[in-house]
């Protein structure tokens, strides 16, 4: 029987061990331990601990469905903490081992909180102790930083030690990001659903333009077709869509009188 641990981060002050483990244990008789990490210098929780498990199909349960469940008033967030490897041997190959093995190759950690006078290279000196780092980024205004590491276990332990440690002015919050592949997946679609958007907009408009020439054109042919209409015994008008042709019925009498018949 083997020993499976998830990390469980965004813990209210106050939280103890006791507490951790029995809330997880009231739904999965297979915990064994829980422990908040507290900070050495002051004595306060530093936001994050681990629940232990002995049975490997209530670690990958308790995975998906304690992520946001509240612990002291505070909705949690839980992640695996075994490696790639540990994560890939312990679960088989269906749908739901490979978006949890996903998950747990994330290596870009979100950084929250960020005093806004941090730079980029600030950033970095604090995060490139933890490991190689892919890339490094500040998206402006946001409040926030994303690092990749290029390796799950430096952006793991960038994450649980660097949460609520001072980067320039205020403490930060960390949490699991999402990688730049991902995103620029998302920015590409989001592209083309723009542009899909366009196309289907001036599809509409050419339509609306058709439909109305036709209606013009329909109107025209009601004006040609228009039955005669005599006005006065002596004067007959044929209106057309290039103008009108009259003739008096007179003139017309006496050009008939002319032929011998």
């Amino acid at each position: 029987m083997g020993d499976y641990q998830l990390f469980v981060g965004d813990l209210a002050q106050g939280t103890t061990d006791n507490m951790l483990r029995e809330t997880f244990a009231r739904f999965y008789s297979s915990v064994t331990t829980g422990r908040v990490i507290l900070d050495t210098t002051t004595g306060l929780t530093k936001g994050y601990g681990f629940v232990n498990f002995s049975n490997v199909n209530d670690t990958h349960r308790a995975l998906i469905a304690m992520n946001g469940f509240p612990i002291n008033g505070k909705p949690i967030r839980v992640a695996m903490a075994h490696s790639k490897s540990q994560l890939t041997d312990s679960m088989g190959g269906s749908d739901q081992t490979n978006s949890l093995v996903s998950q747990a190759t994330n290596t870009t950690v979100y950084i929250g909180r960020l005093d806004p006078t941090v730079s980029i290279e600030e950033l970095r000196s604090h995060t490139e102790r933890y490991g190689e780092i892919l890339y490094c980024r500040i998206p402006e205004g946001m409040g926030c930083g994303f690092v990749q590491f290029s390796t799950r276990e430096s952006a793991y332990n960038c994450l649980t030690e660097l949460n609520g440690k001072l980067i320039g002015c205020q403490p930060v919050k960390t949490s699991w990001g999402k990688s730049q592949q991902k995103i620029t997946t998302v920015s590409q679609q989001q592209k083309v659903n723009v542009i899909q958007i366009q196309k289907e907009l001036l599809q509409s408009e050419k339509k609306k333009e058709e439909e109305k020439k036709i209606a013009e054109m329909n109107q025209q042919q009601k004006e040609v077709l228009r039955p005669l209409n005599v006005q006065d015994e002596n004067e007959l008008y044929i209106e057309m869509g290039y103008g009108k042709l009259t003739s008096c019925l007179g003139l017309t009498v006496s050009l008939l009188n002319s032929f011998d018949f």
